[in-house]
């Protein structure tokens, strides 16, 4: 149980890290690009690892509540 709890919560700060980093990238790059251009196109790979890995850390978390319940009604 405390297995998946850690491994969540890695996960889950990884994600948030990640999100950060490319949230910070597009802003630097958004001081030196031309009115008009998209900031983000090059760094959705960054950003769809970061929501990727949101979601991986939720469902590990459910499955770790699914387990805990099934655990206390038995």
């Amino acid at each position: 149980m405390k297995n998946l709890f850690k491994l969540s919560n890695i996960i889950f700060s990884a994600a948030i890290i990640i999100s950060l980093y490319g949230f910070y990238k597009i802003y630097r790059i958004k001081q030196n690009i031309f009115y008009g251009s998209c900031p983000i196109e090059d760094n959705r790979p960054i950003l769809y690892s970061g929501i990727l890995l949101m979601i991986l850390s939720i469902i590990i978390s459910y499955i770790e509540d699914l387990k805990i319940k099934k655990r206390i009604k038995y």
